[in-house]
């Protein structure tokens, strides 16, 4: 499944949007509180019909939207877990090379005091 991109998070954020809109004026709804089972009953079958199909449509849509974003999320959480032990193998490569360059500087300082006591 391929990742999803923010045109497509957005394209279905609008089209949820817009759904949203024009069923809260069918209801003849102010705010989204007004939206009630009571003000549902008032709309003809015909009309409670079409909302259900297109309320499906739109689940639908974001499920399909969602498991894509589960998948590009557990890939991303892969990629952080590999850039991670990554870092870490380069950090001990780090204190590697620092270890040997302070043994190499004791070595050193080690030779010149023994020089300098002969």
């Amino acid at each position: 499944m391929a990742a999803i991109d923010d045109k497509e998070i957005d394209g279905t954020i609008f089209k949820v949007e817009a759904w949203l809109t024009k069923t809260l004026n069918q209801l003849s709804c102010d705010a989204v509180s007004d939206v009630t089972t009571v003000q549902c009953k008032k709309f003809v079958k015909d009309k409670l019909a079409v909302l259900l199909a297109e309320s499906y449509q739109l689940v639908r849509l974001q499920n399909d939207k969602l498991r894509q974003m589960k998948v590009a999320l557990s890939s991303t959480k892969s990629q952080l877990i590999e850039n991670q032990e990554w870092v870490i193998s380069l950090q001990e490569q780090v204190m590697f090379c620092n270890e040997k360059q302070l043994r190499a500087v004791e070595s050193k300082l080690l030779l010149k005091k023994l020089l300098k006591l002969s």
